[in-house]
């Protein structure tokens, strides 16, 4: 069974939903596949997710992720937490997200041509070849329709069962944030991984959990 993917991403009113049909879907349709670091991972190639939802729907996620998703939206929303980070760590996203004027660039396409299909940040850079840490994320893309901001974040890879929660969680405040400083409604967050993994050695009892908990359907 495959998702939908070149059709449409299949939709979900709450990030809980979500996660609770991704995580059993990838455990139980996988592929087994040993990673870069030697880990054993389920893998399933080009996953792809909407969210209609409005956004604050993060109740079940516990205090880790929901600060790790905080923390994440706040380097992408202030420029001097972004800067911060990009000095402690080889990169930031908030830092790549304006390198260049991106963001400015980004809120004056928005404003001034909200049709547009140009408005693309790059987060990968070629020069990451080079470096042992990456980014995850390769691209974000903005369109407006029906007077509402749409978000897309294309990612190489995503640890569905630690990261993917706070990383959703992060991007939609970014989205939220471009959406008041832009003057549009707020709309759907899409979300394509080409690598959407499960590492076994960490969360293999977790997957297993939802599975027996019949979320997947």
């Amino acid at each position: 069974m495959l998702l939908d993917t070149e059709l449409s991403a299949r939709t979900f009113s709450t990030l809980d939903n979500a996660y609770r049909w991704i995580i059993p879907y990838v455990w139980t349709s996988g592929n087994w596949v040993k990673d870069e670091r030697g880990n054993w991972t389920k893998e399933v190639q080009n996953l792809t997710f909407r969210l209609i939802g409005p956004g604050n729907d993060y109740p079940t996620l516990g205090p880790t992720t929901m600060r790790f998703g905080c923390d994440l939206g706040n380097s992408l929303i202030m420029a001097d937490v972004a800067q911060a980070k990009a000095r402690e760590f080889a990169y930031s996203y908030g830092e790549r997200l304006r390198r260049n004027g991106a963001y400015e660039k980004l809120i004056k396409k928005i404003r001034e041509c909200p049709q547009s299909r140009r408005m693309v940040i790059p987060v990968f850079l070629p020069e990451d070849h080079d470096c042992d840490e990456v980014p995850c994320v390769v691209l974000v893309q903005f369109i407006v329709r029906n007077g509402c901001l749409n978000m897309t974040v294309v990612m190489r890879s995503n640890d569905l069962v630690k990261a993917m929660p706070a990383d959703v969680l992060g991007y939609r405040m970014f989205q939220h944030h471009v959406a008041v400083i832009a003057g549009v409604k707020y709309g759907t967050y899409t979300h394509h991984v080409i690598s959407a993994h499960i590492i076994a050695d960490h969360d293999q009892e977790f997957a297993e959990q939802l599975v027996s908990e019949r979320a997947y359907k």
